[in-house]
């Protein structure tokens, strides 16, 4: 069983390079808070000089701000398009070096996105080396965005990919694989996303699918009423832990559906409230 503790981490992950990454390229360096600090951006340049392009190293050199952080992002992107492996190999490394960096934060979701668009595979294969030989958080960040959007443009593909890989995969990595794909693909088609993860054989595996898949549409804002009748052919155990968390989130905008829904559930009575007693 997927604990809420762990499911919680990974959504963060989430959060972080899809929300609030982008608010860090709006927003800039209004605060010391929100952006990587001029005596940072020196050292971030001077460890790798030889080694990044002259453009990157002029952008970081700027003072500190909305238009540094542009200029990274363009440079960084920029390079990506003739050398992706040193591109987000470089801002991976700082933002291990740097974790409350939403700069780096940022620029690790940009290139491992625009990355994945170009050649899913070659990215999603990249980021899995590095999350396998070093699980830190910007390693796993960087996989995780590659293989969520190969899951949304080619969530077959994906899969069939993550198949090879699972027998050879620690739990922790096997989970993100499951996250992944499914997070990718709910914003897809979150029918077929629930479709594919009914056919998940192992059942711990089965279970990540579908809390991603659930986890994933609620924590983007969409209806809980749009989920639910998508779920209700899952397994039994499947069935009753996404009721136990479409319910409550469905019950915040409106409790008696969420109520009247969980009632025509094929659970038991004592499942029935249990899901119900969540909505209170």
């Amino acid at each position: 069983m997927i604990t809420t503790q762990k499911l919680g981490a990974w959504i963060a992950i989430v959060v972080l390079s899809v929300v609030f990454a982008p608010q860090a390229w709006a927003a800039g360096s209004s605060s010391s808070k929100s952006a990587v600090s001029a005596t940072s951006a020196k050292a971030a340049v001077s460890a790798s000089s030889s080694a990044i392009p002259a453009a990157v190293q002029q952008a970081l050199a700027q003072p500190e701000g909305k238009e540094r952080d542009k200029a990274v992002k363009d440079a960084a992107l920029e390079w990506q398009k003739s050398d992706p492996a040193a591109a987000l190999g470089w801002a991976v490394a700082q933002g291990d070096a740097q974790p409350k960096s939403q700069l780096y934060r940022g620029l690790v979701g940009a290139v491992s996105s625009a990355w994945a668009k170009r050649d899913a595979p070659a990215a999603v294969a990249w980021g899995y080396a590095k999350a396998k030989s070093n699980p830190a958080v910007y390693e796993k960040l960087a996989f995780h965005l590659a293989l969520c959007s190969w899951g949304a443009s080619d969530p077959k593909a994906a899969v069939a990919w993550s198949d090879t890989v699972l027998a050879d995969s620690s739990k922790d990595i096997v989970y993100l694989l499951y996250f992944s794909i499914a997070d990718g693909w709910v914003a897809a088609d979150a029918a077929a996303a629930v479709a594919w993860a009914a056919t998940v054989k192992d059942d711990k595996n089965r279970q990540t699918a579908v809390s991603a898949i659930v986890s994933c549409w609620l924590k983007t804002g969409k209806k809980p009423d749009g989920i639910a009748p998508l779920v209700e052919k899952l397994p039994h155990d499947n069935l009753k832990s996404a009721a136990m968390m479409i319910a409550p989130a469905w019950a915040k905008k409106d409790a008696s559906k969420a109520k009247a829904w969980v009632g025509t559930l094929s659970l038991s009575e004592a499942e029935k409230a249990e899901i119900l007693a969540k909505t209170k």
